[in-house]
C-alpha cells in the first residue's frame, strides 16, 4: 500500500497580524468617511469612497503580508542549504 504524505502544519498567526488584517481596514474606512462628511459630502459617494479605502488597505496587508513570508521563505531555505 502507498504511504500517505503528510502535510506540512500551516503556522498559526500572531495576534499582531490578525489585528493588522483584520481591525485596520476597519479604521481606514471609518476615518475616511468622518473625513468625507467633515468636508461636505454625503450619502452613497462616502459610502463608496469609504468602502474602496478599506479594500485597498486590505490588499495593501495582504500583498505586505505575501511579500514578507516569501522573504522568509526565502531566508530559511537559504540557511538550509549552507
Amino acid at each position: 500500500m502507498a504511504k500517505k504524505i503528510r502535510k506540512a502544519p500551516q503556522p498559526r498567526k500572531s495576534m499582531l497580524l490578525l489585528f493588522t488584517q483584520l481591525l485596520i481596514p476597519w479604521l481606514v474606512m471609518g476615518g475616511s468617511a468622518i473625513l468625507l462628511v467633515s468636508a461636505g459630502l454625503s450619502g452613497i459617494p462616502v459610502l463608496v469612497i469609504a468602502l474602496g479605502a478599506a479594500l485597498g488597505t486590505t490588499l495593501l496587508i495582504r500583498l505586505y503580508d505575501k511579500k514578507r513570508t516569501m522573504v522568509a521563505r526565502k531566508s530559511r531555505t537559504g540557511a538550509r542549504r549552507r
